[in-house]
């Protein structure tokens, strides 16, 4: 018997436990908590060094996530030169996940069949 659905879920996985699991994610916070307050910081940094930067006005050193995507995407462009734009041309949706189809169908044996469905939009 399983005390929970948790449980019985998880019991055929190699994380087969949901104390497993929570141990693990809590290990992936404490790993990268060090590197998302570095990259925090730098982009607040980078933000008071472009005053009224897409109208984000910080409150404290906090931020809103829509801001956060924004002044990533600025400091790519600005800083690293990174077009978003220009590497999606090298990726055409259909294509990509064509390929991520067929890496998945290879590396777990699986197959992948669109199935169509009416009334759909």
């Amino acid at each position: 018997d399983f005390a929970t659905y948790a449980d019985l879920d998880l019991a055929n996985n190699v994380v087969n436990t949901p104390q497993k699991v929570l141990t693990f994610l809590d290990s992936l916070v404490s790993v990268l908590k060090d590197e998302w307050d570095s990259e925090f910081q730098m982009l607040l940094e980078y933000l008071r060094s472009k005053p009224g930067l897409g109208g984000i006005k910080p409150v404290g050193n906090q931020l809103r996530s829509s801001d956060i995507s924004f002044l990533l995407h600025a400091y790519k462009e600005d800083k690293i030169h990174v077009d978003d734009e220009k590497i999606k041309e090298y990726f055409p949706v259909d294509e990509t996940i064509a390929g991520l189809f067929s890496i998945y169908q290879d590396f777990f044996n699986l197959k992948f069949e669109e199935e169509k469905q009416d009334g759909l939009w």
